[in-house]
């Protein structure tokens, strides 16, 4: 999978770690790793039976499969059984502003260390969204029409003279035919900044 060698470097950190005696809270503070998934971590070395030294002499395959033992249909009912029951939760946190779905993921791990993958995860949320959320599709034509709203986080910057931040917000002009968008931060949202504004976004 595709963050497999990731996983694998984050595990002989681990191993490394624990070499050195350091604690669970020191390795998450080193490495960043969930304290859940270190103590997971440490679990399945334990259960391996080998010392450290000897995990981190095998290869990535041999060790991959210590770590990442066959998991059996049981297992497997309960990770899709808790996810199921969360699918709601993270498709509403998604229409937040700055929730990410690998914030989400990685919400989920902390309460499922042995749970699915990033991308497993990712294709499960976006099934149940697509089944849930249902979209009407819309036909645009060419130039029939411009799109104009005020979106994200304002930016700022600072006044020198006031000595204060100053919040811009940000105007946003799309065409929804070719999706070619204007994008300019103004210094308010009064009439005198934004009509300036969109004579740019139409001589744009």
């Amino acid at each position: 999978m595709a963050n497999k060698p990731l996983d694998m470097l984050q595990i002989r950190r681990c191993l490394v770690l624990l070499q050195e005696a350091r604690s669970v809270r020191q390795i998450h503070r080193l490495t960043g790793i969930h304290r859940n998934t270190v103590k997971s971590y440490v679990e399945r070395f334990k259960h391996s039976g080998k010392t450290y030294a000897e995990l981190l002499a095998l290869p990535d395959h041999d060790l991959a499969e210590l770590i990442y033992p066959p998991r059996n249909n049981h297992q497997a009912d309960d990770r899709h059984l808790y996810l199921s029951g969360r699918l709601q939760h993270y498709a509403d946190e998604l229409k937040r502003p700055h929730v990410t779905r690998q914030r989400l993921w990685e919400e989920y791990l902390e309460q499922q260390p042995h749970g699915y993958r990033y991308a497993q995860f990712c294709l499960h949320l976006d099934r149940y969204i697509q089944q849930h959320e249902p979209t009407m599709p819309q036909v645009h034509h060419p130039g029939d029409k411009l799109q104009i709203d005020f979106a994200g986080d304002p930016l700022r910057y600072y006044d020198p003279v006031a000595h204060e931040w100053i919040n811009c917000p940000v105007l946003v002009c799309s065409l929804p035919c070719s999706a070619m968008f204007y994008a300019e931060p103004l210094t308010s949202s009064r009439q005198e900044h934004l009509i300036p504004a969109l004579n740019s976004a139409l001589a744009y």
